[in-house]
């Protein structure tokens, strides 16, 4: 089963609990059109569903690639080290 097949099934199973989804994107070293469109696809799929949906970056790069291309105004976007996933829900 692929990574996103499983994060599907993962996220189904818990998405009623879950109040807030945070993509973590800190080990990346770039990021390709695949990775875009799942984000945009999971933005869509939980936004609707009242969710939030983050993500948490340290690469100024990537940040800059999200903020060309417009997610930046749609996810709620926190620098790696300026983020506490102990914040609450």
């Amino acid at each position: 089963m692929n990574t996103i097949k499983k994060l599907d099934n993962l996220l189904e199973k818990e998405i009623p609990e879950v109040k807030k989804i945070v993509f973590s994107l800190t080990n990346l070293e770039s990021i390709d059109l695949t990775a875009i469109n799942i984000l945009i696809k999971y933005f869509h799929k939980y936004s609707n569903g009242g969710k939030a949906v983050e993500i948490v970056n340290k690469n100024l790069e990537i940040e800059e690639i999200l903020k060309l291309i417009g997610l930046r105004e749609y996810f709620k976007s926190h620098r790696a080290e300026n983020y506490s996933s102990n914040k609450s829900c």
